[in-house]
C-alpha cells in the first residue's frame, strides 16, 4: 500500500515491531510517568488515524506495544481484564461488525471499524481466556508452535487463492461470496499446517531458522 507493505505484506508488522523496540526505553518512560492516559493518547491517534507517514513506524505498532508494556510495568493483569469484561465484549462485537458492514460507504466508517477491532481483540481473548480458566478449552501444542509459521507464510498463498477461486467460480450471489471468504483462509492455514508438519518432521533445524526460533 503506497509502497509501504513488504514484499510479504504480513511482515509490517514485524518490521514495525523491531522499530517499537529499538526505541522501547522511550515507551518505557511515558508508561511510567503518564501511565494510561500516554496509552489512551495513543489510542486515540490511531482511532482517528492521525499520525505522519514514515515506513516503519506506525502508530498501530506504537499503540499496541505500548498497550501490552502497560500491564507489564503496571503489573496488572492482562487476562484479568480479559475475564472481566467476557461475555460483554462478544456481544458488543456481534452489534460492532454488522454496523461496520452496513457503514462503509461513510467516510466515518474508519472510526467504527477500529473500534471494532479493539473490541473483538478482546471478545477473542476473553473468549479464549475463559474457556480455558473452565478447562473447556486446551491449547494444542502443534497449533501454537505452527502459529508464527502460518502467521509469515499466510499473505501471499490466500490473496492467490481468492483471486483464481473468483476467475474460476465466479460467484454471483453473497452466499457464494460468504463461502469463498470462509473456506479461502480455512484451505490456506490447512495447506500451511501441512507444509509446517513436514518441514519440522525432515528439516527441524531449517525450520528454526527460517521462523527465527518460535
Amino acid at each position: 500500500i503506497d509502497g509501504d507493505m513488504p514484499i510479504n505484506y504480513p511482515l509490517w508488522f514485524v518490521r514495525d515491531l523491531m522499530v517499537v523496540i529499538i526505541i522501547s526505553p522511550i515507551v518505557y518512560l511515558c508508561v511510567k510517568r503518564l501511565k494510561i492516559i500516554f496509552v489512551i493518547a495513543l489510542g486515540l491517534l490511531w482511532l482517528s488515524g492521525t499520525w505522519f507517514s514514515i515506513s516503519g513506524f506506525s502508530i498501530a505498532a506504537l499503540f499496541f506495544f505500548s498497550f501490552g508494556a502497560y500491564f507489564s510495568i503496571e503489573k496488572r493483569s492482562f487476562l484479568g481484564l480479559m475475564n472481566k469484561l467476557f461475555p460483554y465484549s462478544l456481544g458488543i462485537y456481534i452489534i460492532i461488525a454488522i454496523f461496520d458492514s452496513l457503514t462503509r460507504q461513510y467516510d466515518w466508517h474508519a472510526y467504527i471499524h477500529n473500534i471494532g477491532i479493539l473490541v473483538g481483540l478482546s471478545a477473542i481473548v476473553s473468549f479464549a481466556a475463559y474457556g480455558i480458566g473452565k478447562q473447556k478449552l486446551h491449547a494444542n501444542p502443534f497449533l501454537a508452535n505452527s502459529s508464527f509459521f502460518i502467521y509469515v507464510y499466510h499473505g501471499m498463498p490466500l490473496a492467490f487463492l481468492i483471486k483464481f477461486s473468483v476467475k474460476v467460480l465466479q460467484p454471483q450471489t453473497d452466499a457464494g461470496l460468504i463461502m469463498m471468504y470462509l473456506v479461502g483462509p480455512l484451505i490456506t492455514i490447512l495447506v500451511g499446517l501441512g507444509i509446517y508438519r513436514v518441514l519440522t518432521k525432515y528439516f527441524p533445524k531449517f525450520t528454526a531458522i527460517i521462523t527465527g526460533g518460535r
